[in-house]
């Protein structure tokens, strides 16, 4: 405690001089003044109770977290709930961390198990450099598609079919939280096919398995983009061509109206055994071409821009 801050709070306590903290750490009184303290706030120590409430409620996070400080921030919500005195943030780091490491080692090893032999078979072949080649599968399996457009429709699917190659539907994988995944395959994509072998195996097969997933995820979504874009044009097409079929059909359809308009004039004025033969008269002598010519327009009423598309 600095030395301003002893003295201020002695001077509104109006001690005669400052006194000497010096050796209060190791006091009785301190002892005296925690437990008093502890029970003001309502709060008991950190024991080894809650050394197991922290443990707990951070692996329970880190099974679906991944980032240390949300797995932290769980932790401590566990220990105030619980009314637990706060240890230094070392305990809790160290404790996040571990828990960590014991839930992904856990996911590690279900996915090796689920793998078997045939699987495992496949990653080291994905490892390793082929005789005709210079590089191992591992390095195109990193590379990010190209653009998600028409022209490159043909790439996208070819590698969709290469990269399903490698793929396996693992109940270890579909089961994964999606931050998880992610971080599994962000941290396989920054290693070469060299480290990868380095690396214990359960972690290599689980990480591998990972960016698998996430690359054939990615191309999936570059391939519904691609449909999704190119039917929007589609019907953004199919709109601007009825729109231009009814400007260079207005002519057509001002004709069919006045036709209409001439027949009901004579329906409201005439009335008798005339009505008939006059509304004929103003029908005109092509009833069945003006038929056709209403389907034609009707089949286009109410927007109607489906026969463009």
């Amino acid at each position: 405690m600095p030395e301003r801050v002893i003295g201020h709070v002695a001077r509104c306590l109006k001690y005669p001089k400052v006194p000497d903290l010096s050796d209060y750490d190791v006091s009785g009184t301190r002892q005296r003044h925690l437990a008093l303290i502890r029970e003001y706030l309502q709060v008991k120590p950190f024991d080894e109770e809650a050394r197991k409430a922290l443990l707990d409620a951070t692996r329970e996070a880190a099974l679906t977290k991944e980032d240390p400080a949300d797995i932290i921030n769980v932790g401590i919500e566990e220990l105030l709930r619980l009314r637990f005195e706060l240890p230094g943030f070392s305990t809790i780091l160290r404790t996040a961390k571990y828990a960590r490491t014991q839930v992904n080692r856990h996911i590690h090893i279900k996915i090796f198990e689920e793998l078997g032999d045939t699987g495992r078979g496949l990653i080291d072949a994905l490892l390793k450099v082929a005789a005709a080649k210079s590089k191992s599968d591992w390095e195109m399996l990193k590379r990010d598609p190209g653009k998600a457009t028409v022209n490159n429709l043909r790439q996208l699917v070819t590698q969709m079919e290469w990269v399903r190659t490698w793929y396996i539907d693992l109940k270890a994988l579909k089961e994964l939280p999606d931050a998880k995944l992610r971080n599994f395959a962000a941290e396989a994509k920054s290693l070469d096919a060299a480290r990868m072998q380095e690396m214990e195996q359960y972690k290599r097969y689980a990480l591998a398995m990972s960016l698998i997933k996430i690359q054939v995820s990615r191309r999936r979504d570059d391939l519904g983009d691609i449909l999704v874009k190119r039917m929007q044009s589609i019907h953004t097409k199919g709109k601007q061509a009825l729109a231009e079929y009814r400007a260079k059909h207005q002519s057509e359809t001002d004709y069919l109206i006045d036709k209409l308009h001439n027949v009901l004039v004579v329906l409201r004025d005439i009335e008798g055994s005339g009505r008939l033969e006059a509304v004929e008269n103003a029908a005109g002598s092509d009833t069945e071409k003006s038929i056709e010519r209403c389907e034609e327009h009707a089949a286009f009423a109410d927007d109607n821009y489906a026969p463009f598309l």
